[in-house]
């Protein structure tokens, strides 16, 4: 059942209930599933660099085995936990980022849209939602550490990486298109791998 419909409560609806309060636990809803993207983004930098660990650039064959091998967070910390160590500390915290992912993506509003009816459920939402960011963001900096491992372990250069972000930014606050930007990106990184 869904309670809101165009901004506003559609049965029981309680004028107690302020807007703004429900907008903020929109927003940390949308700060949490950003958060467990930027995970599944460095994870998948790490997946692709492991591609390259090897002396061979990889066949299109091979390529498109790695492209349906990181479909889901599931399956990408499932193959990475077969590549890389990782303590018993980091597995648990990718695992329980894996659970929380999927009970935000899958059940949060199932289960949590009856609270948006009062504000202290409001306010609960925002602190369980606080809390996932903080959580989501220790995973994400965990798969920052592994996937600059995965990349020395490439030969790919932190500088280099650096640079490549640098510019992305730039020139996506310049106003260009991401599609361009990776686009010539990715005719820079093939020019390196042909000297």
């Amino acid at each position: 059942m869904c309670l809101i419909r165009n901004g506003s409560l559609e049965r029981g609806e309680s004028m107690d209930v302020d807007v703004e309060l429900r907008r903020e636990v929109f927003a940390w809803f949308g700060a949490a599933a950003y958060h467990v993207q930027c995970v599944e983004a460095e994870l998948i930098i790490a997946r692709l660099c492991l591609a390259r660990r090897g002396d061979s650039e990889p066949t299109a064959e091979e390529w498109q085995r790695i492209e349906a091998e990181k479909r889901t967070l599931g399956g990408l910390l499932q193959f990475l936990r077969s590549q890389v160590k990782c303590n018993e500390e980091e597995t648990q915290l990718l695992s329980n980022c894996l659970l929380d992912r999927n009970f935000l993506a899958h059940d949060y509003w199932y289960r949590r849209s009856s609270l948006l009816a009062t504000p202290s459920g409001c306010e609960m939402l925002i602190a369980e939602l606080e809390e996932l960011c903080e959580r989501f963001r220790k995973a994400d900096a965990l798969a920052q550490a592994i996937s600059k491992k995965v990349r020395a372990q490439a030969g790919i250069a932190e500088e280099g990486v650096r640079q490549l972000q640098d510019d992305f930014m730039r020139r996506l606050q310049q106003g260009e298109p991401e599609d361009a930007i990776i686009e010539d990106h990715m005719k820079h990184l093939q020019g390196l791998r042909s000297q």
